[in-house]
């Protein structure tokens, strides 16, 4: 049962790591789902054993969005099947591996389940029976420069545990193109992607559990295509062209303005490694807007102001600290110049860590009070 030769992002490094959780990072369109998904259908051919595919979203699993998931690897499939099987048909959530009659075009054989699909945002409501061991659990888009789902993380751990139960032996892989290097995932998972190096696969360990994580190099195989439609000077272009990290645009103040502007208040954030300070001000026009800029553990703990984090020790340790925004006449002015998009940040990357934030900060129900 020889593979087909890949072509593109070849999987068979990190899982080499020999890691539980493989993380795999990298532009679009270089072939990591192809790889991975090529991967689980050899361990079908030779072991009957399926794998599970997740998205966030159930929409992400409809037949007309996700068929063509498995059309690639029909030539796979043949190869690896030694000819039992030609074609696949999506079932209940299910793909399975199929045998169609040439001359009649009529399923002649069907065989079990090769991967189950599910979307996370309903996962808790369709539970379902024990699917029994799989070989993978992918974890696709798993990057996001949209909201995600309220504690995300806990219930990807416990999708996880509905499949895994009691055995051992379940790859994890969670696959993202370059959109967010500041997603609560890495904040959970302690790893600040300013550290990690495109090329190079990074291993972790917390008590038992492994972790590898790979940020792919450039793909030579899309460098041509992306030459002819994206070879712009243009730095919000490199996540396409080359895997850096998509890069957003946010407003900053002009020479002197912050200078300028009376405080009346701030607070402070604390997300995954960082810490931002979000004043309060209000401009020579009366303009009341609002200021983030970077600032540090220590300072924002000496500060006697708000200081908004999820951590349980600094909780325990100082009245000032909240886990939910606390309602008051300032962080209501907040709030409202968030609305007004009346914001202004020190750098891009300081807005991408308050983005991110605030998409955590919206999904609790205080934050619906403002």
């Amino acid at each position: 049962m020889a593979k087909e030769k890949k072509e593109y992002y070849d999987c068979r490094k990190i899982l080499a790591e020999g890691s539980v959780y493989n993380i795999v990072i990298g532009q679009r369109s270089n072939g990591k789902t192809y790889g991975f998904i090529d991967e689980a259908l050899d361990e079908y051919c030779k072991n009957n054993t399926p794998s599970v595919y997740i998205r966030r979203y159930d929409e992400s699993i409809t037949s007309a969005n996700i068929f063509k998931l498995c059309t690639p690897h029909i030539n796979s499939l043949i190869i690896m099947s030694d000819g039992k099987w030609n074609n696949f048909e999506y079932k209940n959530r299910t793909f399975y591996p199929t045998r169609i009659n040439e001359e009649t075009g009529k399923v002649e054989a069907k065989g079990d389940p090769f991967l189950y699909c599910v979307g996370m945002n309903s996962w808790e409501h369709k539970k379902g029976q024990d699917r029994g061991f799989v070989r993978y659990v992918i974890f696709d888009e798993f990057l996001t420069r949209d909201t995600y789902l309220n504690d995300e993380y806990a219930k990807f751990m416990n999708l996880l545990s509905s499949f895994i139960r009691d055995r051992v032996g379940t790859t994890i892989v969670m696959l993202g193109n370059t959109v967010n290097k500041f997603c609560p995932y890495f904040s959970k998972f302690k790893i600040n992607m300013k550290d990690i190096k495109q090329g190079f696969i990074y291993n972790f360990r917390y008590g038992e559990t492994t972790m590898s994580l790979e940020y792919c190099k450039p793909s030579t195989n899309t460098s041509k295509v992306n030459k002819a439609y994206f070879d712009f000077d243009e730095k919000q272009l490199d996540m396409i062209k080359s895997g850096y990290w998509e890069i957003c645009s946010y407003p900053r103040f002009y020479n002197g303005k912050r200078d300028d502007c009376e405080e009346l208040g701030r607070i402070y954030i604390h997300f995954s490694t960082h810490v931002l300070r979000w004043d309060l001000l209000i401009d020579d026009d009366k303009n009341v807007i609002s200021f983030i800029s970077p600032s540090n553990f220590d300072k924002a703990l000496e500060s006697g102001d708000i200081f908004m984090t999820d951590d349980s020790l600094t909780l325990l340790d100082n009245r000032m600290c909240f886990y939910e925004i606390p309602r008051n006449k300032l962080t209501q002015y907040l709030i409202e110049t968030w609305k007004q998009n009346k914001m202004y940040f020190a750098s891009d990357d300081t807005g991408d860590v308050f983005e991110n934030w605030m998409k955590t900060t919206l999904s609790k129900n205080d934050f619906r009070s403002f």
